[in-house]
């Protein structure tokens, strides 16, 4: 059986709409708080956000030249003069493999996109946030030490200063998580959480 011309631009409007849902998702999809937050330098958050948006972009102009495309088929069909067929993608069966074909392509678009996203962003996280990484697991290890304040009699830092620090490694765990994609489990304490991301940057690095 023959794609009709209606056949053609009613893909090209499913193509269209592929597209375009790609498109918005990269530029309005669910965005960290941290992404619009003040960091020294600059904001990892938003180097991840740019890379999403650049790969969803991508995949979403594509569809959305697939769309053009079918559309002119279709409509060239018409200006032709080629007479105008039955829509098949309506009739029993082909109505469950065109709209299954769609519903598949659909996420293997959501799932190629992030799959290249994280390919890109990953690494470059990884590398801008590992001196914070190592700081928060000396403190860890020292109890709020810096390298250069351990084994220094004529140095003390104050206990509300150790307390502080090491209230923040939470925080900023938490932090690298979310921009690596790994999540906190719940109940699991900082050294844990600590030495499962280490796992990943020791991964990752080598």
């Amino acid at each position: 059986m023959k794609l009709s011309s209606n056949d053609l631009i009613f893909l090209g409007v499913c193509a269209f709409t592929i597209g375009s849902i790609v498109i918005v998702r990269g530029y309005l999809g669910t965005r960290h708080p941290l992404e619009f937050a003040t960091f020294l330098g600059t904001n990892p958050f938003q180097i991840k956000s740019s890379i999403i948006q650049k790969w969803d972009t991508i995949w979403g102009v594509g569809w959305l030249l697939i769309a053009v495309w079918l559309s002119i088929w279709g409509f060239a069909k018409i200006r032709r003069g080629i007479p105008s067929e039955p829509m098949i993608v309506f009739q029993f069966p082909m109505f469950f493999v065109v709209f299954g074909s769609i519903i598949l392509f659909f996420g293997l678009t959501f799932l190629l996109s992030d799959l290249l996203s994280k390919n890109e962003y990953i690494p470059i996280l990884l590398q801008n946030q590992r001196k914070l990484y190592q700081r928060e697991k000396m403190y860890l290890a020292t109890g709020g030490l810096r390298d250069e304040e351990q084994g220094r009699a004529d140095l003390q830092v104050p206990e509300s200063t150790r307390k502080k620090r090491l209230a923040d490694v939470t925080s900023t765990l938490n932090q690298i998580g979310a921009l690596l994609d790994i999540p906190r489990k719940q109940d699991e304490n900082d050294q844990r959480y600590l030495e499962r991301l280490g796992v990943f940057f020791e991964r990752k690095k080598n």
